[in-house]
């Protein structure tokens, strides 16, 4: 059995993390 925490956890960070990357990206070639 895996445990989902471990997976979503990590994915929700993921994904906060390439949102904020592609934020910066926009403003920065904007």
């Amino acid at each position: 059995m895996i445990d989902l925490n471990q997976l979503i956890m990590p994915f929700c960070f993921h994904v906060y993390l390439v949102n904020v990357v592609l934020q910066w990206l926009h403003l920065w070639v904007l």
